[in-house]
């Protein structure tokens, strides 16, 4: 089936509430190859399924919506946006990594997102904020060094820990900022 076939996207909606978790997989990947790009519906079908019960399944779902959105898109943003806050801490995960996916690089609302979970209770959401970061704010971004700079210096030992992470994967090589704020952390016993 074309990319935007009526009756080929139908058959792939069915199979989105299907019972077994394999069927809702194979569907938003069919799913992320035949919706339009931009397709309103493509964006609803796989953003309803960013919440599944199946870790497998949300993986897919940010995948598809990130076929099928434009990077930038609104509509795509806020469905990913709503889910940095969920209940399940594999949602508020797959969420943090989906932004990167859905968002243009450098985007300041995604990068400020971003940051703000660097500090989450979840060890798990704050390393995948960690990863999420270098890829929503590439390389030797001055507002999310600046975020993350901020971190090293937390009450909680894991949020340093995890600062000092992002900021290795934030910082250009010989970035003097960074060195002096990592320097400025370590001798003060903030970081090991």
């Amino acid at each position: 089936a074309e990319r935007g076939d009526e009756r080929a996207l139908e058959a792939v909606a069915s199979r989105l509430d299907h019972g077994k978790s394999e069927a809702r997989e194979a569907a938003l990947e069919a799913l992320g190859r035949m919706a339009r790009v931009g397709d309103a519906r493509g964006i609803r079908l796989a953003s309803a399924r960013l919440e599944d019960g199946d870790l497998f399944v949300r993986r897919a779902a940010v995948r598809s919506l990130a076929e099928v959105a434009k990077k930038g898109d609104p509509r795509a943003i806020h469905a990913v946006s709503l889910r940095l806050e969920h209940r399940d801490g594999a949602v508020r995960q797959a969420a943090v990594r989906g932004l990167s996916r859905v968002v243009q690089r450098g985007d300041e609302q995604a990068i400020d997102a971003v940051s703000l979970r660097l500090e989450h209770r979840d060890g798990s959401v704050r390393r995948a904020a960690t990863r999420g970061l270098a890829e929503v704010a590439g390389r030797g971004n001055k507002h999310a060094m600046s975020a993350v700079i901020t971190r090293l210096s937390h009450e909680d030992v894991e949020v340093r820990e995890d600062a000092k992470v992002a900021l290795r994967q934030l910082a250009g090589r010989g970035d003097e900022r960074a060195m002096v704020s990592l320097a400025r952390a370590w001798s003060t016993g903030m970081v090991r």
